[in-house]
């Protein structure tokens, strides 16, 4: 019994010291995020804080016990995890003077074969709108957004998920994304897979561009099974192309779950499944975007 105790004390002085370290790492990176998005510093000083926040979470991330570890006062950090609890996703962004954004990450991923944590630094770099749509990339040609929900069930293959972010990208425009993410055997993530189905083809990311000062909603209804967003268009046909016009129109698409794809769904009701009874929609005659 007395053998027995003395182990208990050290096992919780053991865990009480854990739960320390992760908790003053969070603070840490709290001191270094709350600095990205405040107009009151410069230039100079968010890219620094960025810097160091880069490297202590580059160096951090790696440790079991960070994997583990909720985070439950992360501030400006977007911490993402998978429904299956094979992997982490952390996103952030700094907002410079003239109005641009820039976004950084890292993924966590858990390989339990091997008893490890793989982590990948993701770098934004994003390529041509159109190229966008119908590509994959890896973590160093990452189209930059900081995530806020994450599917619930994989889409296809295992493990492949579909995310939802923002990317606020500069005073004119904004965007959302929605795309997927899958991992290779040893922790390298890979973003987009052909599996938003409209009429005509399939996509590999959905990016919804508008002006910054509009509002556009894309989310997960659960009791729905889609992803459901604001179709957005110009003010006047002689702007398109020009995203810094486009705006919600007031109708919605959405992106039905199958067990496969996502398939488009025109004209879609906002409204949830007890407002919906006795009602019906008509789905409006236009495509994905305005011609």
């Amino acid at each position: 019994m007395k053998r027995h105790g003395i182990l208990s004390i050290f096992l919780g002085l053991a865990l009480h010291g854990f739960a320390q370290t992760a908790a003053e790492t969070e603070a840490e990176w709290n001191r270094f995020a709350l600095r990205l998005l405040d107009p009151a510093c410069s230039d100079q000083l968010k890219k620094a804080s960025a810097d160091s926040l880069l490297s202590d979470m580059g160096d951090r991330l790696s440790h079991k016990e960070i994997f583990t570890y909720a985070f439950p006062a992360l501030k400006n950090i977007s911490r993402i995890e998978a429904p299956d609890n094979t992997f982490r996703i952390f996103t952030f962004m700094v907002q410079y003077a003239d109005g641009h954004h820039e976004n950084f990450g890292f993924t966590q991923f858990e390989d339990k074969k091997n008893d490890l944590i793989h982590v990948a630094q993701l770098t934004d770099n994003k390529p041509e709108f159109k190229l966008a749509e119908t590509k994959n990339y890896g973590k160093k040609q990452w189209y930059g957004a900081v995530y806020y929900t994450i599917l619930p069930k994989p889409i296809g293959k295992k493990g492949q998920y579909v995310l939802l972010g923002r990317d606020h990208n500069n005073r004119l425009t904004t965007r959302k994304v929605m795309e997927v993410i899958s991992f290779s055997r040893i922790g390298e993530p890979q973003f987009g897979a052909p599996i938003f189905k409209t009429e005509k083809r399939m996509f590999n990311r959905i990016v919804l561009e508008y002006n910054a000062k509009a509002s556009v909603s894309v989310r997960f209804q659960k009791d729905k099974n889609w992803i459901l967003f604001d179709y957005v268009a110009p003010s006047s046909q002689q702007y398109n192309g020009q995203f810094q016009y486009y705006g919600p129109t007031g109708e919605y698409d959405a992106f039905r779950i199958e067990k496969n794809y996502l398939q488009i769904v025109r004209g879609a009701d906002a409204r949830n499944d007890s407002e919906n009874k006795g009602n019906t929609s008509k789905t409006p005659q236009r495509g994905l975007k305005p011609d």
